[in-house]
C-alpha cells in the first residue's frame, strides 16, 4: 500500500496507473496526455509514477503491448492456420472495433512512419503472418516484402478505422465485404 497525497491508504500498482493512463489516452489522445495528467488521475505523486515506470514511453509500451498480444492471440495467430484468409475480415473488424484506442494509435503511427516499439512489434508480428501466405506461393516475388506488408496492414487498419472510429463505412456488413475483398485480392484466395 502507498500513502497518497490525501494521506489515505490505498493500493497503488502498475495496473492502477496503467488503467488511468489508458482512460486518459482514450479521452485526450496519447500525445496530449502528460505524466502530470496521469499522476493527477491516479492520485499519486510524480515520484511514485517513476517507481513503476521509467517514463511516459515505458507506460505507453506497457499499455499497448497488452493490446498487441491480445491481437496476435485472438486474430493473427489464427489466420495462418486457415487457408481462406478472407474469412478473417469479421474477426479483424470486431477486434479493432472493440479496441479503438489501439486501432487509432497503430494507424496513426503507421501513417506517420513512427517506429515506436509497440507499433513496430505489432506490424512485425502481423507481417510475419502475412509473409507466411506469400511465402507459400512460388510465383510471388517481391524484394521489399516488409514494405508491402506494411502497406497491406495500413489498408486493413484504414478500413477498420473508417468503420469503427470515423463512421464513414456505415455498417459492419459493408466493412466486412470491403475488408474481405481486400484480403481476397491481396492473397489471391478463393471466395
Amino acid at each position: 500500500m502507498a500513502v497518497t497525497a490525501q494521506n489515505t491508504e490505498r493500493i497503488i500498482s502498475r495496473e492502477v496507473i496503467r488503467e488511468h493512463a489508458r482512460e486518459l489516452f482514450g479521452r485526450k489522445g496519447v500525445r496530449q496526455t502528460s505524466i502530470n495528467d496521469i499522476v493527477r488521475a491516479s492520485g499519486i505523486a510524480k515520484g511514485t509514477f517513476y517507481l513503476y515506470f521509467k517514463n511516459k514511453d515505458d507506460l505507453i509500451e506497457e499499455v499497448f503491448d497488452r493490446y498487441r498480444l491480445e491481437f496476435i492471440e485472438d486474430v493473427a495467430s489464427k489466420i495462418i492456420k486457415f487457408p481462406k484468409i478472407r474469412h478473417f475480415s469479421l474477426p479483424l473488424i470486431d477486434f479493432f472495433d472493440s479496441h479503438r484506442l489501439f486501432l487509432s494509435e497503430l494507424r496513426q503511427n503507421l501513417l506517420e512512419g513512427s517506429d515506436d516499439s509497440f507499433s513496430h512489434k505489432t506490424v512485425s508480428d502481423f507481417g510475419s503472418f502475412i509473409q507466411g501466405f506469400f511465402n507459400a506461393r512460388d510465383d510471388f516475388v517481391i524484394s521489399q516484402l516488409d514494405l508491402y506488408c506494411r502497406m497491406i496492414i495500413g489498408m486493413i487498419l484504414e478500413i477498420c478505422y473508417k468503420f469503427s472510429v470515423e463512421g464513414s463505412i456505415k455498417s459492419r456488413e459493408e466493412a466486412k465485404v470491403m475488408l474481405g475483398d481486400l484480403l481476397k485480392r491481396f492473397f489471391d484466395c478463393e471466395e
